[in-house]
């Protein structure tokens, strides 16, 4: 299931690495051809932006929950500040949208919840719902009433990244990643978490229902099925229309309809995949070995789109059409699904999950090994 998110995951991110604010910049309408262009920026954000990552989320707060549970909350505790120094390093050479410390911070502040009986982590998975929608309403009153644009404009940005040094590069992603945190610190993060809360909940239930905890959430996801849809794909429609249309709050619509009715097409989607991957094993089969190198897999994603489109590597930056970035999306993601498993048939783990292993490893011996006048045991009593 982890490698079928960050496929999903990869068809969202792609795009802001290919071109001036992805698909919803402007510089891919020149493409346009017989409007394949607006059908894979509606297809991308009717069926997958905020859908999958949410999906992982929700598959995080369930390792996260067995990890507590099987190791204890302080090699926890070690394995997110790695990763949250990890997802610093990938937001400002890689990606600003980088999701590593947002989940190292928010796991962070999942341990206190551990506690939590349940039926009160669904509970806060609700509020959390509700923060998030709140907050992407706060956002939009904020983008309603500022002064001022998202950054460079699209020109300087193609300027930048198809020609640019890297230096460069990494400083305008810096605060091109202080801009997004003003977004997705008040209302991805709060959704994030509610995901975090249900994965946990999800873990105890599994292990109380011995295996069939799943044919309740599928009756949820019948429930659910109809509105999700529909109010995605206004969504996906409402972020193809003109900016000045509606007198210029379509786009503030849109930032309403995404936190309501995203985590309910996740929820479906979550529920169907499962049922497919139980009932098709060979489909199973080609994803785990991405599920199994999560952490590299997403990382090379961002690395391997930085050579792709910035300028030290091939520097196609805004040359490629959306339906073609949408289709090498696809095409890069079965490329690391099948490089996984060889990759795994050769070595116990992935590159990016040997490495943080090891600097777990490293951290807790030199935090439990004692200072050497303690090794060196008491001296002998002078006579």
């Amino acid at each position: 299931m982890r490698g079928i998110a960050l496929m999903g995951i990869l068809v969202v991110n792609l795009p802001f690495l290919a071109m001036p604010y992805g698909f919803a910049g402007a510089s891919w309408h020149h493409a346009d051809t017989f409007y394949l262009g607006s059908f894979s920026a509606w297809f991308i954000q009717a069926l997958f932006e905020n859908k999958f990552i949410l999906i992982f989320a929700f598959l995080f707060g369930m390792g996260a929950a067995a990890q507590v549970s099987a190791n204890g909350a302080r090699r926890f505790v070690f394995r997110m500040l790695l990763l949250g120094l990890l997802g610093v390093l990938n937001a400002v050479l890689v990606f600003e949208a980088d999701i590593l410390l947002p989940y190292a911070v928010l796991g962070l502040l999942m341990l206190p919840l551990h506690r939590l009986r349940t039926r009160t982590l669904l509970s806060a998975a609700l509020l959390f719902w509700i923060v998030a929608i709140l907050g992407h309403a706060l956002f939009a009153i904020y983008v309603a009433t500022a002064e001022t644009g998202p950054g460079l404009s699209e020109e300087a940005r193609i300027q930048l990244f198809s020609s640019g040094g890297f230096v460069a590069m990494a400083h305008q992603r810096a605060l091109d990643w202080l801009v997004f945190s003003q977004m997705s610190i008040p209302a991805i993060w709060p959704m994030t978490m509610s995901a975090f809360c249900l994965g946990m909940a999800a873990f105890r239930l599994r292990i109380a229902s011995a295996g069939d905890g799943f044919s309740s959430l599928e009756r949820i996801a019948r429930v659910l099925l109809l509105p999700a849809l529909l109010g995605n794909l206004a969504y996906g429609a409402l972020c193809l229309a003109p900016a000045d249309w509606a007198g210029g709050h379509v786009f503030l619509a849109t930032l309403v309809l995404r936190p309501v009715f995203a985590p309910m097409l996740s929820f479906v989607i979550f529920a169907l995949l499962f049922r497919l991957l139980e009932r098709t094993p060979r489909l199973t089969d080609l994803f785990a070995a991405s599920g199994r190198m999560s952490l590299s897999i997403y990382m090379l994603q961002g690395i391997l789109g930085g050579f792709i489109f910035f300028g030290y590597g091939a520097g196609l930056y805004a040359s490629l059409s959306l339906q073609a970035v949408l289709g090498l999306a696809f095409l890069l993601f079965v490329l690391l699904a099948l490089l996984a498993r060889l990759w795994l048939g050769r070595f116990r783990s992935g590159p990016f999950e040997a490495l943080m292993a090891a600097a777990l490893a490293l951290t807790e011996r030199r935090l439990s090994t004692p200072p050497a006048a303690l090794r060196a045991g008491p001296r002998a009593a002078p006579r």
